[in-house]
């Protein structure tokens, strides 16, 4: 009965263990996608800032360039103003170097914004990459640990078959070669037989004392 017992109690700590290591996987499967969700929405939070960062930058360069505008209409109304031909070499040197600096400013402005963009993109695939890397490691892990607590059932369901059939088996009682009560009857009667017969190979000459019949 204890052995039943035992039996039983093994089978159901084994099941308990498998059990214990599926959801353990199942839990660390959950967290794989919860990294690899959270890597993506990192990187789309990133390309959302690349974005906004390119919106501003195109505002801001329109706002240079309406300002330069603004800025080289001024000076030429000041050099009229003050009696200088508007078609003269020096407005027109001057009116160029303003469109000179007004599309330098307007370069980098652009310059920066793109690099601060592909900086945001850079980061946002790094991010998801590394999430998505993690999270993959996690899943094979997750895997791992469900093949062993399979293999630990089965392991124990057949070592508690095998425990089971063997106790099925009837107990026959074993034979002993060397017991003294089956050979001792045996070894005495031939013994017996062979003082009466005077030997192996040879007749009987004496009587019943036990002297011999030869003698005077």
């Amino acid at each position: 009965m204890s052995s039943v017992l035992g039996v039983a109690g093994g089978v159901v700590q084994a099941f308990g263990q498998a059990y214990a290591a599926g959801s353990k996987a199942n839990m660390m499967k959950s967290q794989a996608r919860a990294l690899a969700v959270a890597g993506q929405e990192q990187q789309e939070g990133l390309e959302f800032q690349a974005e906004f960062t390119e919106q501003q930058s195109v505002i801001r360069q329109d706002q240079i360039q309406r300002y330069g505008e603004k800025l080289r209409a001024k000076a030429t109304t000041i050099a009229a103003a003050s009696g200088v031909e508007p078609g003269g070499g020096s407005v027109v040197l001057a009116d160029m170097d303003n469109a000179a600096n007004v599309e330098t400013d307007v370069q980098r402005t652009k310059f920066s914004s793109d690099l601060a963009a592909a900086n945001y993109r850079w980061q946002g695939s790094v991010a998801r990459d590394m999430a998505e890397f993690n999270a993959d490691v996690m899943r094979r892990e997750a895997t791992v640990v469900k093949n062993l607590g399979d293999i630990s059932f089965a392991s124990t369901m057949l070592g508690s078959a095998a425990i089971q059939y063997a106790q099925s088996q009837p107990l026959n009682a074993p034979v002993n070669p060397y017991s003294s009560t089956a050979q001792g009857s045996g070894t005495q009667t031939a013994g017996a037989d062979v003082i009466r017969s005077g030997g192996p190979g040879l007749s009987s000459t004496g009587d019943t004392t036990g002297e011999s019949l030869l003698m005077d």
